[in-house]
């Protein structure tokens, strides 16, 4: 698991677990409860993708990140929403 995980950004992780699709997936195992434990991250499905297909998702994430280093208030979470998952091979 270590060894496969020095293939992914820490980006695109960010990206990923800031998504609607992951919303949706910790939404569905949590089954309608308010609390996150550590096995609903844990059982998200990571797609094995490369660092091309990384690449828009980390753009993604730095764009943000800029964003909201110029302007603290800024609301983050709109922009991450619309992470384009369907192009890692998820279905919405």
């Amino acid at each position: 698991m270590e060894e496969l995980s020095k293939n992914y950004s820490i980006k695109f992780f960010v990206g990923l677990l800031n998504s609607r699709y992951a919303r949706k997936l910790i939404d569905d195992i949590r089954g309608g409860g308010l609390s996150i434990y550590p096995d609903h991250i844990r059982n998200l499905p990571i797609p094995l993708v490369s660092a091309e297909q990384q690449a828009s998702i980390i753009a993604l994430v730095d764009t943000i990140l800029l964003k909201k280093q110029q302007n603290p208030g800024a609301d983050i979470a709109k922009g991450l929403l619309k992470l384009p998952y369907q192009s890692l091979g998820f279905k919405p």
